[in-house]
């Protein structure tokens, strides 16, 4: 089963990029942040946006990067950005 790993909405010329694995304590990993690339390129690309916000959902905004990706013990799901 996918995920969103980041979530990408806009509203009123602002748009928010919305990190969404709190069970992970939003680490970043390689797929997280491909996820947040590809919404800070729609914001990019959307001549509606003025603004982006990055936030997360969670206690923790980001506990930094995935280090389990660096030891090879990365189980996590493939995932989907929006």
């Amino acid at each position: 089963m996918s995920k969103l790993l980041a979530t990408y909405t806009v509203e009123k010329r602002i748009a928010f990029i919305t990190l969404n694995n709190p069970g992970r304590r939003n680490a970043l990993s390689s797929a997280m942040m491909g996820a947040v690339m590809r919404g800070l390129d729609a914001a990019r690309d959307d001549s509606n946006v003025n603004v982006v916000v990055i936030g997360a959902r969670g206690a923790v905004f980001s506990s930094g990067h995935d280090l389990r990706e660096l030891s090879g013990d990365d189980r996590e799901e493939q995932a989907m950005v929006f």
